[in-house]
């Protein structure tokens, strides 16, 4: 494949922003920063590595607690299920750090606090490799910070991939209680900061990919509620009226999901019809 790009200066620097924002906003143990297993991560999912000619990125989007891998990543792997894809997510790169079993047998409850920055940096690189060798990708992770996403759909977009991105809008309150319930049931914690964080940084990321100008009509944004059936709106990449509508329902004081069986039915209905032309080209 062509990677030319990765040499361009604006390439490289974009690239320098995104890590440096990594480091920044999640922390990883400096002597570790150059200590990624990438060949041991790729070895042990080379299985679901596959080469295709017309490459797809689904991403699902949306703030700890919001559902998005109870609602949208289940439906969307339903409807992938024939079709060869690297599912990535920044939990399942925790086992790759060097501490993990220490922490697994001491302190299982604030495993992911204290992998998360070295789990994101393994996360990115193992993306730039199934990028850099055209291997179909969901991508369950919210958005992060302008530099980290715009690094992330860049890199997509120069290799010629197809995006389509899914963003759960829900307000906070329902995401905190979800979290705490969560937590309860599971012992992982999230810390309050982090959740605030992962909260505010949707409408800023959204906005600067919504004016980056990387995308084209192709190019998918789909608005989901927590508690509807049906999408918020479906529109391109490009288009910034999306930021009025996820502000609004942000700020709105939703009832609890009373059947969550029949809405992930629902929305698996709703998902299968928005990608079927997306997916007509694989």
């Amino acid at each position: 494949m062509q990677s030319e790009f990765l040499k361009e200066p604006s390439f490289v620097a974009l690239e320098k922003r995104a890590f440096d924002a990594i480091q920044r906003i999640f922390p990883c143990e400096t002597e570790l920063l150059d200590k990624v297993p990438l060949d041991g991560i790729v070895d042990r999912r080379k299985g679901n590595l596959k080469s295709v000619s017309s490459p797809l990125l689904v991403r699902i989007s949306g703030q700890s607690g919001s559902g998005k891998s109870s609602q949208l990543a289940p439906a969307i792997e339903k409807i992938l299920k024939d079709i060869p894809y690297a599912k990535i997510n920044v939990g399942s790169f925790a086992e790759f750090h060097p501490r993990f079993a220490e922490w697994q047998k001491n302190s299982p409850d604030k495993m992911r606090e204290n992998t998360n920055g070295f789990a994101l940096r393994a996360l990115v690189l193992f993306y730039k490799h199934c990028i850099l060798n055209r291997v179909n990708i969901v991508l369950d992770m919210t958005l992060l910070e302008p530099e980290i996403d715009l690094y992330l759909m860049t890199l997509a977009k120069k290799a010629g991939y197809k995006i389509q991105t899914h963003v759960l809008c829900v307000p906070k309150l329902i995401s905190d209680t979800f979290i705490r319930r969560r937590q309860q049931q599971t012992g992982r914690y999230v810390k309050p900061s982090s959740s605030s964080y992962f909260f505010k940084a949707l409408a800023p990321c959204l906005k600067a990919l919504t004016k980056s100008g990387l995308f084209n009509q192709n190019d998918r944004l789909v608005l989901w509620s927590h508690t509807q059936t049906h999408p918020i709106q479906q529109t391109h990449l490009n288009n910034r009226s999306v930021l009025r509508k996820l502000n609004h329902y942000q700020e709105r004081k939703n009832a609890a999901i009373k059947n969550p069986k029949a809405l992930l039915k629902a929305k698996i209905r709703w998902i299968n019809l928005i990608c079927e032309g997306f997916l007509n080209h694989v």
